[in-house]
């Protein structure tokens, strides 16, 4: 056998030996997951303490009410309260602008919240600064701020059922370029809440397939309190089987203001009822789309079915079905310098008003929470 041939062979036996070694070596590298148990029963154990030696991947499993507030930063963990543990902040929060939560996620990634209550802090779950969290099977209720809150580029997602109720502010707040999507199958409610139901501002987006969402009750504590506020250059996707309804909010059902967008595709369908005031309100250069097959029904409403003014936008497919129903005010208003197509006027009657000079109160000014 020549040199070069000798050599040759050192080096193909050489790198299988690593190989073989490499492959080897790689079982080890991984990191088992870990479960840590917590019984906050246990005067002497805490959520808080587990969160400090949880690793990435980790699972902590909560039983009983913990009486603390809490602040995640590890990537991956998750927060199982087996359907029954509570997280309780322990109130006395005044009910302003804040940004902390009973539960906060704070830049960390996957993040899983699952089975658990959260109630009695300024926020109930704060999602920020560029975090992203999964929330299955969660209520928050009772805190003075927002209930649910992902702002500063967060991302969060919900699945399974996820009620936001009795909250000083908005039930579900989506802000400063944060998204939220509703996994297909989900059910989402924000009830009885001081502010807005759900509000999505400054670049920010909701999007929702095969979701019931029921947003009741809100404005409590704000005369304006609306269903669903979609403002400031933000967007609104909902498609598949996803059925919104809004009944018995302070102001309207749903608002878009201020350049935002808001799409009904496939058969979803949104169900606008009993509001104080418009059904639908289009505001300041934002557009409402409603897509062949959808529905939109907008009935006894203070004010009218649907409003359209200030350089907006309405467009419905001719195979969209909507109805104007029994609103104190009428079924529509569209202004000079906005536009709505005729379907999404239906049905015309004699008491239809558009193009017409009317008062038409458009949205107060949100401002976004800092840090």
């Amino acid at each position: 056998m020549t040199h070069s041939r000798l050599v040759r062979t050192a080096m193909t036996v050489g790198l299988f030996v690593s190989l073989v070694l490499l492959g080897q070596a790689i079982p080890y590298q991984a990191t088992a997951q870990t479960i840590i148990p917590v019984d906050c029963n246990d005067p002497a154990q805490t959520l808080n303490d587990a969160i400090q030696v949880a690793n990435p991947g980790d699972t902590i499993q909560v039983t009983g009410t913990c009486q603390e507030m809490v602040t995640i930063t590890t990537d991956r963990l998750t927060i199982d309260g087996q359907g029954s543990a509570i997280i309780d902040g322990g109130g006395g929060f005044p009910i302003q602008p804040t940004l902390a939560g009973v539960i906060t996620i704070d830049g960390a990634s996957g993040v899983h919240l699952t089975g658990l209550t959260v109630q009695n802090g300024p926020d109930g779950v704060l999602i920020v600064r560029g975090a992203s969290a999964r929330l299955t099977d969660v209520t928050s209720r009772g805190n003075a701020d927002e209930g649910l809150q992902a702002i500063d580029g967060a991302t969060a997602t919900f699945s399974g059922t996820i009620v936001s109720q009795d909250n000083g502010d908005d039930g579900i707040g989506v802000f400063i370029t944060s998204s939220l999507t509703l996994d297909s199958g989900s059910s989402v409610s924000s009830l009885n809440n001081g502010d807005n139901g759900i509000s999505v501002f400054s670049s920010s987006s909701v999007r929702a397939i095969n979701t019931t969402i029921r947003l009741d009750n809100n404005g409590r504590l704000d005369q304006f309190g609306d269903g669903l506020s979609v403002w400031g250059t933000s967007t609104a996707f909902f498609s598949g089987t996803t059925m919104v309804g809004a009944d018995q909010n302070a102001w309207r059902g749903i608002v878009l203001s201020s350049a935002s967008y808001l799409l009904f595709l496939d058969t979803s369908a949104a169900t606008l009822t009993n509001n104080g005031s418009d059904g639908l309100g289009i505001f300041n250069v934002s557009r409402f789309s409603l897509g062949s097959g959808t529905t939109l029904l907008s009935e006894s409403n203070a004010g009218m079915g649907i409003v359209v003014s200030s350089i907006a936008i309405a467009s419905c497919s001719s195979e969209s079905t909507v109805t104007l129903l029994n609103n104190d005010s009428g079924p529509s208003f569209v202004s000079d310098n906005s536009q709505a197509s005729l379907a999404c006027l239906e049905p015309m009657t004699t008491t239809q008003v558009q193009g017409q000079p009317r008062s038409v109160p458009e949205p107060p000014v949100e401002e976004a929470e800092t840090y």
